[in-house]
């Protein structure tokens, strides 16, 4: 895992031009976005497949009800 404060001190202590440190900043910006976009993601895909398996459950303990009741 990428610690953003050692990054941002790097950053700091960089002998850069201030329109260069402006541009590093941008792009870390853009890469921070693009994580929290990534596991974003990833957490809608868990509870879409999570919402899944909940769904064939509830099937499935449909299919029993209806599988005791014709015996009956």
């Amino acid at each position: 895992m990428i610690n953003d404060k050692e990054v941002i001190h790097k950053i700091a202590n960089l002998p850069l031009h201030p329109k260069g440190i402006v541009l590093i900043v941008r792009i870390y910006k853009i890469s921070i976005n693009l994580r929290l976009f990534y596991y974003n993601q990833r957490l809608q895909f868990y509870e879409w497949l999570l919402r899944g398996y909940e769904e064939r459950d509830m099937l499935d303990e449909s299919k029993q009800f209806y599988r005791g009741d014709s015996h009956v």
